[in-house]
């Protein structure tokens, strides 16, 4: 594998999810040069995660893109409790001391391509196909990269973010571990077409049993559902029958759109920083997708991360900055990756 090196650049932003694109998204808006990159040769259109909460919304409203996602989303409203078929009771989601819904139900496809809609308009593209390899392990050597043509490039970067997720190849040559436990089993996260559903446009039921069975309306008409399953291979099947066993009233399932098993940890990186690497979003920390609270909290991570960057980037004597990302995020994230 040939290797080329690049000139040196201020930041070299490593994963275009929703945390590696708001980070790179606020930089340019502040006229500082990164590059942004992404192992996928696509966006993948996953709905994945599928609410954002008013904090994140506010940010986004920061960047411009906050007003498109409340066009294409509703918000959520209500939690219904339930065992089995009996409703055990409900309650409102409540409002919020911001301009925003407490929590917007869109997919996490959709605040990818907002955020990287409007970074093309500020002249950044993802680079696809192209996925950090390694670095120094004290976090102060260049990047090495794959290319989309099977060879490898270098970068020297000032500073660099890794958001690139729970797999993240930096965070394991860092040799930074991710400290908590994994929930037993598999779990699934499925997007269904269903011929009713027998709850409020805006509710979102919870099943209080052992599989932490819960459902929830998207926009288009699916139906997202989340419950425990033994086998990575999902079924429409098995999807109907937890309904059939759960829903108050009958509805059939009329296709499904869209399956992703996955384990469930509740995990947070032994530090977010080595060096000149920051780690954000799922690279730092994992948790219960419950409410889009993984992708919220890197959406968080970011902006708190992005504008220091910023700042340094403009003036040296702002680089002490960077301290405080870790003490400033670590008991936030801590906080939110202990609620199931």
């Amino acid at each position: 594998m040939s290797t080329t090196a690049a000139r040196p650049i201020p930041v070299l932003v490593c994963g275009a999810g929703p945390t590696g694109l708001t980070v790179a998204l606020l930089l340019a808006q502040q006229g500082v040069e990164c590059r942004i990159i992404d192992r996928r040769t696509s966006r993948s259109g996953l709905s994945r995660a599928t609410g954002v909460n008013a904090r994140a919304l506010e940010l986004l409203d920061q960047l411009g893109v906050a007003e498109d996602l409340l066009e294409r989303g509703f918000p959520l409203t209500r939690n219904s409790y339930l065992r089995e078929r009996d409703l055990l009771g409900i309650d409102d989601i409540a409002p919020v001391d911001s301009d925003m819904p407490a929590l917007l139900s869109v997919s996490e496809a959709e605040v990818e391509r907002g955020l990287e809609a409007r970074l093309a308009s500020c002249g950044v593209q993802v680079e696809r196909g192209t996925a950090a390899l390694t670095t120094a392990p004290d976090g102060r050597g260049p990047v090495t990269l794959t290319s989309p043509n099977g060879g490898a490039e270098t970068v020297e970067a000032r500073w660099v973010v890794d958001a690139e997720g729970a797999h993240s190849a930096l965070r394991a040559a860092l040799g930074i571990s991710l400290v908590g436990p994994d929930a037993p089993g598999l779990w699934a996260a499925v997007d269904v077409k269903l011929d009713s559903w027998p709850f409020d446009a805006g509710d979102t039921p919870n099943w209080l049993d052992a599989q932490a069975f819960w459902a929830q309306p998207l926009p288009g008409g699916n139906i997202r559902v989340f419950f425990g399953q033994d086998s990575t291979a999902i079924s429409a099947a098995d999807v109907q029958r937890e309904l059939d066993r759960r829903f108050p009233e009958p509805a059939e399932v009329l296709s499904l759109e869209e399956a992703q098993p996955f384990a469930l940890g509740h995990r947070v990186a032994s530090t977010f920083r080595r060096g000149h690497v920051f780690l954000a979003g799922d690279a730092a920390h994992q948790c219960s997708p419950i409410g889009g609270r993984g992708m919220n909290l890197g959406i968080q991570d970011a902006f708190n991360l992005g504008w220091k960057l910023a700042a340094a980037a403009d003036d040296e004597r702002f680089a002490g900055l960077l301290d405080s990302y870790d003490p400033e995020r670590r008991p936030v994230v801590t906080d939110a990756v202990r609620t199931v």
